[in-house]
Formats: C-alpha cells, sequence, structure tokens
C-alpha cells in the first residue's frame, strides 16, 4: 500500500552512480541506500516508516568514499512498498543538514549524478 502524496517538485532529482548506505545514527544499523538525491530531499528503497524522522548517515561506496560520509536529519513524507518483503521505496525531505554535508550531497551531484526525468 502507498502512503504517497503528490508533492510538488522544485528541484532536479539526480540519480548518483555508485552506491549509497543509508545508517540510522540511533542504533548504527543500515536501514537502506539511496535511489535519488538533491539539497533538499532523497528516495531511498529500505525500511523505514512514513511521517517518521530519522537522524542518518549516508556512507558512500567505492570511488565516491571520498566525498566522505554526510550526515541529515530526514523525514520521510511517503513509502511504497515493494512485492519482495519489508522493504520499500521512501520519499524524505531533508530538514536538518550543515553547510559540509549540503557541499558533499553537490560534490556526489556533481561528481557522480544524473538528472532523473519527472
Amino acid at each position: 500500500m502507498s502512503t504517497r502524496k503528490k508533492h510538488q517538485r522544485r528541484l532536479t532529482r539526480y540519480y548518483v552512480d555508485v552506491q549509497i548506505d543509508v545508517l540510522n545514527q540511533m542504533t548504527g544499523e543500515v536501514i537502506g541506500s539511496i535511489v535519488d538525491i538533491h539539497t533538499e530531499g532523497l528516495m531511498l528503497v529500505g525500511m523505514v516508516e512514513v511521517d517518521c524522522v530519522y537522524m542518518i548517515r549516508l556512507v558512500p561506496q567505492e570511488q565516491a568514499q571520498k566525498v566522505g560520509d554526510i550526515e541529515l536529519g530526514i523525514d520521510c513524507l511517503w513509502t511504497s512498498s515493494l512485492e519482495q518483503g519489508e522493504s520499500c521505496w521512501a520519499g524524505c525531505r531533508i530538514i536538518d543538514a550543515s553547510e559540509d554535508a549540503l557541499a558533499k550531497i553537490e560534490r556526489l551531484i556533481n561528481e557522480f549524478g544524473k538528472p532523473r526525468p519527472d
């Protein structure tokens, strides 16, 4: 079942062509991976709940490790279940990010990003 609501997009979303793990900073557990991102939000596939706030750490893998970890606060706005198990698509708004974190997101987009069509 989908909790996705119609949200108007103001920014281009970018598919990042590297693995980026999403860690819950409270538990240390990997809760998903990034599908797309911009400086105000992200979509991930993983195990999150709608209307919940998370403190996360993005951990780029492979050649993107040079960017470094990115700490963010996010609010999960919607989820859409996947057919295979507990994972879901999740659209999240970034609600807390330092200037350094935003600069790292921009660097990921510039070095590894491809615009996604809406």
